[in-house]
């Protein structure tokens, strides 16, 4: 029971450590706590019938209810892929989506579709009326600085109107979040397989950290890391391509398999407890 309640802590300490800087992105680019626990929920169905199926076990939608602790009509209706319910869900529950849409289409804040000019304060036709009735708790202080801050409304000080009918949070730097799914997904899937793998199955895993630098040591160490990580990448680079041009397009030699190396370099906000972490992971490497 010790043993179990300390890996509970562990797995909570873990997760915590994995979410923090997910959902600092996340808030940055407006994503709703309920879109977030609608791919959760999805992905644990997901893996649970994989899981199942990988035991050689029943893999039904009671399986897996008991598996993750969802209602068997849950499990049915994520297995079932319903992407209408996770655009339903970011649209209720992303308040300054909902509020804009109240905005665009509610016509005691609209005229023949298009968005009026409110002005900031009053009983009715105000944006105070507009964050009551569709922006839940938020104040109306709290909404216009969201909204102005996103580039979505403009203000005078007395009246304020909507530049975007969508509310886009910000710029999405599409690549950038690609890779965040991408890079993320493949350090995870390595840090997974080398917990249940054989010692003799493991892949390479390491990074080297040190603390108490000054802030002059981590710009040094930055510059040189970067140099030497940029070799090292350029190498195997050199090395993949190398061995791929050996085989011809019409050999007998599957090759369907993928492989990948990354290198990544942490540094801490410059506070009395510094770390430096430089660290090699890949996925099947």
């Amino acid at each position: 029971m010790e043993m179990q309640e300390q890996t509970l802590r562990a797995m909570n300490q873990a997760l915590r450590k994995v979410l923090t800087p997910l959902v600092r992105v996340m808030i940055r680019f407006g994503f709703s706590y309920g879109t977030f626990s609608e791919i959760a929920r999805s992905v644990f169905v997901e893996q649970a019938y994989q899981q199942l199926q990988r035991e050689e076990q029943k893999a039904t939608a009671s399986a897996v209810a008991a598996v993750t602790g969802l209602s068997r009509k849950e499990v049915s209706r994520l297995a079932n892929g319903d992407d209408a319910a996770l655009v339903e869900t970011e649209q209720k529950r992303n308040r300054a989506a909902q509020l804009m849409s109240g905005w665009s289409n509610d016509p005691d804040f609209s005229s023949e579709g298009l968005p009026k000019k409110l002005s900031l304060t009053g009983d009715s036709d105000s944006f105070s009326e507009l964050v009551r009735r569709y922006g839940s708790d938020v104040t109306s202080a709290s909404m216009l600085a969201l909204l102005t801050r996103n580039g979505a409304v403009e203000s005078d000080g007395t009246t304020v109107w909507l530049l975007s009918e969508a509310y886009i949070p910000m710029g999405t730097p599409i690549e950038r979040l690609e890779i965040l799914g991408t890079d993320v997904n493949e350090l995870m899937t390595t840090i997974a397989h080398n917990m249940d793998a054989a010692p003799d199955q493991r892949v390479f895993q390491r990074k080297v950290s040190v603390d108490q630098l000054s802030a002059e040591d981590v710009t040094d160490f930055r510059a040189f890391s970067d140099e030497q990580s940029q070799a090292l990448l350029e190498t195997y680079d050199a090395w993949l391509t190398n061995r791929a041009r050996q085989y011809s397009s019409t050999d007998d030699v599957a090759r369907n398999e993928a492989v990948s190396v990354g290198i990544y370099f942490y540094a801490s906000d410059h506070t009395e407890h510094s770390t430096i972490k430089n660290s090699e992971e890949g996925k099947q490497k």
